[in-house]
């Protein structure tokens, strides 16, 4: 019995770990990728 508690324990935590990074990937995403974007934009324009 203990091992099966400690089972649903540990897939109840991933569960909720999953939950929190696929909540907070996107913001990652959008938190890299926006300062990039205005860095290509300024290097665009430097070159033309």
């Amino acid at each position: 019995m203990k091992n099966n508690k400690m089972i649903i324990i540990t897939t109840i935590m991933l569960i909720i770990v999953m939950t929190i990074l696929v909540n907070a990937v996107p913001k990652l995403i959008t938190f890299i990728v926006e300062p990039a974007q205005k860095f290509m934009v300024s290097v665009r324009k430097t070159f033309r």
